[in-house]
């Protein structure tokens, strides 16, 4: 009885190193999607401030257009993605609350026999 307590036991807390390990990784990927996000979002803005500068002629416009539309796509398609890393992230935070609560009943009634 004990050792299969003591395996169950070992199986969560490998289950919980793992979840750890999977929320660390996506934690990294939205960290890297919010700077990608960021840094479209800033060319955005530079891109904006210069089709509103005086002077800008046609073929400058036109290219600036072409640039801003490729950009939104960029950052709609980082949006995607980012909402999916966090759902990914949720997941796993959520994962790894139940593993620990499995492993702190086993342990409750592990000590109360």
């Amino acid at each position: 009885m004990v050792s299969e307590v003591e395996e169950s036991i070992e199986d969560l807390n490998k289950q919980i190193k793992r979840t750890e390990e999977i929320i660390v990784e996506r934690k990294k990927i939205l960290d890297a999607l919010l700077d990608e996000i960021t840094q479209l979002k800033l060319k955005i803005e530079e891109t904006d401030k210069l089709l509103k500068s005086p002077g800008v002629d046609v073929g400058k416009l036109q290219v600036a257009e072409s640039f801003m539309r490729k950009v939104n796509s960029s950052l709609k398609s980082l949006e995607g993605k980012m909402s999916q890393a966090k759902v990914d992230f949720d997941r796993a935070v959520e994962r790894k609350k139940i593993l620990n609560e499995e492993l702190k009943q086993i342990v409750e009634a592990n000590g109360s026999q």
